[in-house]
C-alpha cells in the first residue's frame, strides 16, 4: 500500500546558472546627503549662560536651584491636569464605601430585571 500524499517521482532537478555566465555591474554609487561630514565652526563653548559662558555656581545652589525648578513644574502640571467628567465619577466611586457601591450595583441590576420583565410582558400579550 502506497502513501495517499507521496509522490511517484522524484522532484525535477532546479535549472542551475553557471557562475562564469553571469557579468558583474560595477555602477557608481552615490553618497547620500545624511552621510557626509558637515563643518561646524567657532569656538568651543559650555552651555549655561547668556554668551555661552556658565556662570560659577555651588553645588548646594545648583541643587536648590533644581528642586525649585521641579517644584515650580510640578505645580503647572497638577493645575493642568484638570480631571474630566469620567475621572470624577471614578473619584467618586473610589470614595464611597464597599457596601455601598454594592447596593448600588444591585440596585441597578434590580431595575434592569424588571424593565426585562416588562418588555416580556408586553411582548407576550
Amino acid at each position: 500500500m502506497g502513501n495517499i500524499c507521496g509522490k511517484e517521482d522524484p522532484d525535477p532537478p532546479l535549472p542551475t546558472r553557471i557562475p562564469s555566465s553571469v557579468t558583474p555591474s560595477h555602477g557608481k554609487v552615490s553618497v547620500p546627503h545624511a552621510s557626509r561630514k558637515h563643518k561646524v565652526g567657532g569656538p568651543a563653548r559650555t552651555l549655561g549662560g547668556p554668551d555661552g559662558s556658565a556662570p560659577p555656581v555651588s553645588p548646594a545652589d545648583a541643587a536648590a536651584d533644581a528642586r525649585r525648578k521641579a517644584a515650580a513644574a510640578a505645580e503647572a502640571r497638577a493645575k493642568a491636569n484638570k480631571p474630566g467628567k469620567l475621572q470624577a465619577k471614578l473619584d467618586a466611586q473610589k470614595r464611597q464605601p464597599r457596601n455601598e457601591t454594592l447596593k448600588a450595583a444591585s440596585e441597578q441590576e434590580r431595575r434592569t430585571r424588571e424593565i426585562a420583565q416588562t418588555e416580556d410582558a408586553r411582548a407576550y400579550n
